[in-house]
């Protein structure tokens, strides 16, 4: 059974991991290329303007479909490269029309920001399962909402909820 401590070591090794790439996903938007950056900057800017703590409630379809959540992730995102762009020129960058396009953009940025454990966290959940711990369909006490992205009800990277 992986333990708290070994989990832990895991986590700080992808993490590290993580550090050797460079987290940059390209996005086009009014026929420019431009470069999003989900850092630690780009969270707490997306909090400062909105309130939302995504490391804590995650990025999913209620937040997409909030038009302040949506702006401030995608001008958090480009801001570390764009330093020059201001919310008002990115709003003007995209209509309702883009959003798929952007979330998948958002998500695959967000994905890179924080490293996957779901296979761990599936073993430990099968170790719990096979101890009696856990019933079938029971995610367990204190899972990490960080740790998992669940589409289409699988589970791969860090939380983002459909």
């Amino acid at each position: 059974m992986i333990t708290s401590e070994e989990r832990r070591k895991i986590r700080k090794e992808r993490v590290l991991e993580l550090f050797k790439l460079d987290p940059l996903v390209p996005i086009t938007l009014k026929g420019k290329e431009y470069i999003l950056e989900f850092n630690n900057y780009a969270v707490k800017g997306v909090f400062k303007d909105t309130g939302l703590n995504i490391m804590k409630a995650g990025f999913g379809q209620e937040q997409m479909q909030d038009p302040e959540v949506m702006g401030a992730m995608l001008y958090w995102a480009l801001k570390t490269n764009c330093t020059d762009f201001t919310q008002d020129d990115v709003d003007k960058m995209y209509s309702l029309r883009h959003y798929s396009y952007i979330l998948e953009r958002l998500r695959e940025a967000i994905d890179l920001f924080l490293p996957d454990m779901s296979d761990i966290d599936a073993q430990i959940e099968q170790e719990k399962r096979e101890a009696g711990l856990l019933e079938a369909n029971d995610g367990g006490e204190g899972a990490d909402p960080l740790s998992k992205t669940v589409v289409n009800g699988s589970a791969t990277g860090p939380q983002l909820m459909d």
